[in-house]
């Protein structure tokens, strides 16, 4: 499992595949739009192609995003050195959590910065005094309430598969939950470099079974290479809801 929060998002296109035009949208075609009350069908079907759908979240979980990412923008408020203090360190399985500036982490993220938690760790306090604990806390429980979301997705495709329930929960066969990342990120051009074909994000494969993304309300970007489209499909809804 790996889920993300975006303040801002460009499209996730460097190059194009073979036969594609970069950034370009297939007419008629777009990422699905799915309510949380779906059917097994309905996500076995997105899953197969496109590949990718946007989802009505529960408000609960809508509202843990929003106070998550208010959480962000406090502490990307603060000085340089005060966001370095709580800079990425490895784990005992060799994972990265904590925070890192534009370019310092992989080429994937040239243009983003923001932290990382893996599930193994518990999240910090990343701001001062009380407010630490709030960050904290907070993080603590979006991670929960986005896990239970990838749960309900995976169900209903584990019953459209004909797979018993909890295939993919913890402790379950196919656990998704032990090494899932949990991400908060920014797009940044360091020192106002923009990137020269305007992509802030190469086109790549996550290697996590499912990922979960949400952006910030008004943000665009997203995008989703369909084969049998041949073009990159865009998620045409965005904010902490969906």
């Amino acid at each position: 499992l790996s889920s993300a929060l975006s303040m801002d998002s460009a499209p996730a296109v460097e190059r194009a595949p073979p036969n594609a035009n970069p950034g370009a949208t297939a007419a008629g075609h777009g990422v699905p739009h799915l309510p949380y009350a779906c059917s097994p069908a309905q996500v076995l079907a997105a899953l197969t192609s496109p590949g990718a759908f946007t989802l009505d979240l529960p408000d609960h979980v809508a509202r843990l995003n929003a106070q998550v990412l208010e959480l962000f923008a406090t502490f990307d408020s603060q000085e340089e050195g005060a966001k370095a203090a709580h800079a990425l360190t490895q784990d005992a399985l060799g994972d990265q959590n904590g925070y890192h500036a534009a370019g310092g982490l992989s080429r994937y993220n040239r243009f983003r910065e923001g932290y990382i938690f893996q599930a193994s760790a518990p999240v910090r306090p990343m701001l001062p005094g009380a407010a630490g604990a709030e960050f904290a806390r907070t993080h603590e429980a979006w991670r929960e309430a986005v896990s239970e979301v990838a749960g309900h997705v995976m169900d209903l495709l584990c019953e459209a598969l004909g797979l018993p329930a909890g295939h993919f929960a913890a402790g379950g066969p196919l656990d998704m939950h032990a090494q899932s990342q949990f991400h908060v990120k920014a797009c940044r051009a360091p020192g106002g470099r923009l990137p020269a074909d305007g992509v802030f994000l190469p086109p790549h494969r996550d290697p996590s079974l499912i990922s979960l993304v949400v952006h910030k309300a008004g943000s665009r970007g997203l995008e989703v290479f369909c084969g049998t489209a041949g073009a990159y499909l865009e998620g045409r809804r965005s904010g902490p809801e969906v």
